[in-house]
């Protein structure tokens, strides 16, 4: 699995943490950090068909960041997928009518 982590600007995100999760309320496994991006944003990893089939997660999280996460599933299909991570600079949490914070 490969992809890059990129912020609201569409800029590399280095040092983000990629979590690959399988947590259910039957399977309370702990995520597993399976890569940390480079300068460019990009991270590789590698999954097992059982963990595609599965519905793991995969999340990501930098600080200065809002989480996103995609299923494993969805990242080995498009191949080399982007995940986008939100700025949390504004950490009131209101949000106005448009949605901007």
């Amino acid at each position: 699995m490969s992809g890059r982590v990129v912020g609201p600007a569409g800029e590399s995100v280095a040092g983000a943490r990629v979590y690959v999760s399988s947590y259910t309320h039957k399977n309370h496994a702990e995520p597993q950090v399976r890569a940390t991006t480079g300068s460019d944003g990009r991270f590789r990893f590698t999954a097992t068909a059982a963990e595609v089939r599965s519905g793991a997660t995969v999340a990501t999280v930098a600080p200065g960041f809002g989480p996103d996460w995609v299923e494993l599933s969805q990242l080995a299909t498009a191949g080399n997928g982007s995940v986008l991570l939100w700025d949390v600079s504004n950490r009131s949490g209101v949000a106005n009518a448009d949605g901007a914070r």
